[in-house]
């Protein structure tokens, strides 16, 4: 892969593909846990912990991405992870937003100007998709 000065980009030379099925694993249980509680134990009339957790996962997530968009400022991966931090952000916007209006206003925040920021999450995320997808081929790294 060729960077933006025209060298040979060798950061996804260093990248290990390799999956923590643990992590995996991890993410999939918090993902029951959480659609069960909302499904019987939750009726969204109020701001709970889970929701608290639930923001700060994005923000943790955005800044994350961010983090490792600085670390590969010049390559095309760090690109990509910015569009992913950026995606995020948005996402971690329009929710501020819609809490705000449901829980303080007590407006119903559907639809609101809120949700160009959830299109925009949409769009940027994409973007990093396209990126990836470009970046990587099905039987290993993109040269």
């Amino acid at each position: 892969m060729i960077d933006n000065n025209g060298q040979k980009d060798s950061t996804l030379k260093r990248i290990s593909l390799k999956i923590n099925y643990y992590v995996m694993i991890v993410i999939v249980g918090l993902g029951i846990v959480d659609l069960v509680y909302a499904s019987y134990f939750f009726d969204g009339s109020y701001f709970d912990i889970i929701d608290g957790f639930y923001m700060a996962g994005i923000a943790a997530c955005g800044i994350a991405s961010i983090s490792v968009a600085k670390k590969y400022n010049k390559s095309v991966l760090g690109r990509a992870y910015l569009f992913l931090g950026l995606s995020f952000f948005a996402w971690f916007i329009a929710d501020v937003g819609y809490y705000f209006q449901q829980f303080v206003l007590n407006i119903d925040p559907w639809p609101s100007i809120f949700d160009t920021s959830v299109l925009t999450a949409y769009v940027f995320a994409i973007f990093h998709l396209y990126i990836n997808i470009r970046l990587f081929k099905p039987n290993g790294l993109h040269q």
